[in-house]
Parts: structure tokens; sequence; C-alpha cells
């Protein structure tokens, strides 16, 4: 749909980002967020602010995270009188309940409620389109054929930040211990290197044979870059996390690690160490297409358009 014929003010779009998560504004972010992006596919003349200024006129407010009073950017959306959203890309609750107020919601949950205008969009989607932008590629098959290697390590590669996952800790020692892992962020770091920016976690990715993709939680829908950046990298997911993984990507290219009980949790410890060996099954597992028949494809072939008309639709609603 061309939203310039609906739009009397084509000209003059105005967008706000509050709430923000800590390190929003590095690397010009607000510009290069992908809700841009796609406002600025309508308008290419956008106004993007952080944060509310006082007497402007806005079309749409984002409230991109928890709010905290503590925040620059901080805003009752209770008290915003104009059009606005909530974003909840993380597993940090309910994002209706965190955020009251809002016009819109845009979470990966799978909320059913009549009285909540609400689009489930899971962030996989959202990651694959910045990566689509920052490589300058028009598909996932010409993005992942620039990270293509001749050879891979027989060994796994993760960057993780965040310690409090017990279980991903506790496998990554496990794995570091044994010299079958290079770990690139802060937890168990073994490259001497801390702090990869998405480019670079890719090609630090695309040498080994496997990426260990744990999420930070365990929850319905929740599923990040994780999965997809392993994809993108040519390297076979080790996954843990969302429940219902195996219905947003094809399970034969990927393995789960089964952590039901202590059992299972030894069982797929044990599996991750014997596939490094197996390079008929990793190479099997690599040509798999993770997408077409599963949830994911609609996502990765129309995610934007989706976001874009959900947008769209709200902010010319009277």
């Amino acid at each position: 749909m061309d939203y310039r014929l609906l739009r009397s003010t084509i000209n003059d779009m105005r967008i706000a980002y509050v709430n923000i998560w800590p390190g929003f504004e590095l690397n010009d972010y607000p510009e290069k967020c992908f809700f841009t992006r796609i406002l600025r596919e309508v308008d290419p003349q956008l106004q993007v602010d952080i944060g509310m200024h006082l007497g402007a006129k806005y079309d749409i407010i984002f409230s991109m995270f928890i709010p905290n009073k503590a925040s620059s950017t901080y805003q009752d959306m209770n008290k915003v009188d104009c059009k606005s959203i909530c974003f909840s890309p993380e597993n940090v609750g309910d994002a209706i309940s965190i955020t009251p107020g809002c016009g819109a919601y845009i979470s990966f949950s799978d909320i059913q409620r009549q009285d909540i205008k609400y689009l489930k969009f899971p962030f996989y989607t959202m990651c694959h389109y910045d990566y689509l932008y920052r490589f300058n590629c028009s598909s996932f098959e010409e993005l992942k054929a620039k990270f293509k290697k001749n050879f891979y390590e027989k060994k796994y590669s993760v960057a993780i930040s965040n310690p409090n996952n017990q279980l991903r800790t506790e496998v990554l020692r496990i794995l570091v211990s044994m010299g079958l892992c290079y770990s690139g962020g802060s937890v168990y770091n073994n490259t001497g290197q801390i702090g990869w920016e998405h480019n670079s976690k890719i090609e630090f990715s695309s040498k080994t044979m496997y990426g260990m993709a744990f999420e930070n939680s365990s929850k319905i829908g929740y599923i990040t870059e994780k999965i997809y950046e392993c994809f993108i990298a040519g390297t076979v997911p080790y996954y843990w996390g969302a429940p219902d993984i195996k219905e947003e990507f094809n399970p034969k290219a990927y393995h789960i690690f089964d952590s039901s009980n202590e059992q299972m949790a030894n069982k797929s410890m044990q599996h991750m160490i014997e596939v490094l060996s197996n390079d008929n099954l990793r190479q099997s597992m690599i040509d798999i297409d993770p997408f077409t028949g599963f949830k994911s494809d609609v996502w990765i072939k129309n995610g934007k358009q989706i976001v874009k008309d959900f947008i769209m639709n709200y902010i010319e609603t009277k």
C-alpha cells in the first residue's frame, strides 16, 4: 500500500523514542533503527527525536523499554496525549502491564485481547532486516553467502555478556575448559576481545562448525537473534530457549539442548561434544532451509511490510 496517498502531512512526519534502553543512542542507532527506516520509506524527511520535545507534535511515540523514572527519556505513557506504541523485544514480562497506557503494542508474546491493539513480532525478524540493511543485501541467501567459508573449526562459538542463565554459563564453562568453544563475550572469554559488534560477531561465528544459541531465558515465542545469527554465519545452532522453536524453524537445521531434567541435560551435553566429530551430519544440516514451511518463512519474507502496515494503519486510524 502507498501510504503517501493517505497522508495529508506526508512531508512532516515526526516520531520520538522514549523509555529507551541503555546504549540506544550509540552508533547513531535512532537513525538506523528498524522503525525509523520503515517509516522513512513513507516519508523520507521523517524527523526523529530522542525524548519528547516540549510543544512538538508527533505522529507516533515509541516506548522502547521498561519505563525508568531516572532516565532522561522517561515518559509515563498514561500521560502521553498522542498515539504511542510500546515495543518489547526482551523477555522482561508482560509488556502491557509493564508499560500501561500505550495505544498499541508490538512484542513476541502471543496475546489475545480484543481491547488492545497488538502485533506479535518475533525479534529475530527485526535482526534479519537489520542485517540486510547493514550489509546491503536483498535476501537471506545473499547475506549468508557473504560469510561462507571453505574451512570451519571443530568448535563452538558464542558471545555471552549476561551470566544470569546458570545452565548456559555452565555449558559454556565446560566447553571452554575442554577447548571446544571460542567465547567472545565477557562470560568465560578466551579470545582476548570483548564486546563484539553485530558484524564482527557474525564473522567471528562463521569460523566454527557450531554455534551455541542459548537464550537468556525460556518462554514461548521468545526467540532472539541468536539462532538466526548462526544460520547467517553458516554454523549449526545448538539451541536452548523457546519451547515452540520447532514451530518457528525447521528442526532438521539445528540441535536442541534438552534441560527438562538432569539426565537429559547430561545427555545433551555429551551430544554437544560428540557432534563436533560428525562432519557428514553437520554438512547435511547446514544445507537445510530453516524457514520454508515454518512460521519464520512469513516473517523473513514479509515481516517488514507486516510491521509497516500495523504502524501506518494505527497512525491513520481516527
